[in-house]
């Protein structure tokens, strides 16, 4: 796949490849948006994120990026293996810095995606004393 035809949106992929934030690649691919509300940038980032051939020239810059680097999924499942027969054959294992900067790479090419899901409630208009006095065995607040 070659560069998306509206340089705007190709801008707007290759920011967000190279800062890992939609919402700052937005602002550099559209300007006028400087001057929004930050959740306004946020979700147009967002939606723009799922527009398919922006996705998909996303997806391609990672899979170029990690050719670059020869840095694949096997390759840092190997580092890791090694790492853990290393760390086992240890009288004292100390890993954790091999282990940080093999993660460390999976990130610089994509591959270390966090994704947190969200689920509850939020108390709306609560204030610490309302929770304070909600459970008897809790002395109140002095």
């Amino acid at each position: 796949m070659a560069a998306l035809e509206k340089s705007k949106y190709e801008t707007f992929v290759q920011k967000w490849h190279e800062l890992d934030n939609k919402t700052a690649a937005y602002k550099i691919a559209f300007p006028a948006s400087l001057r929004w509300k930050e959740a306004t940038v946020n979700n147009k980032a967002s939606a723009l994120s799922k527009v398919g051939e922006v996705l998909a020239r996303y997806k391609e810059l990672q899979e170029i990026s990690g050719a670059r680097h020869g840095v694949t999924i096997d390759s840092l499942m190997a580092e890791l293996n090694e790492i853990k027969a290393v760390a086992l054959s240890l009288e004292t294992p100390q890993c954790s810095a091999a282990v940080s900067s093999v993660m460390s790479k999976a990130k610089l090419v994509g591959f270390d995606v966090v994704k947190i899901e969200h689920s509850g409630t939020i108390a709306v208009g609560k204030t610490l004393d309302d929770f304070y006095s909600e459970d008897a065995n809790v002395p109140t607040k002095p």
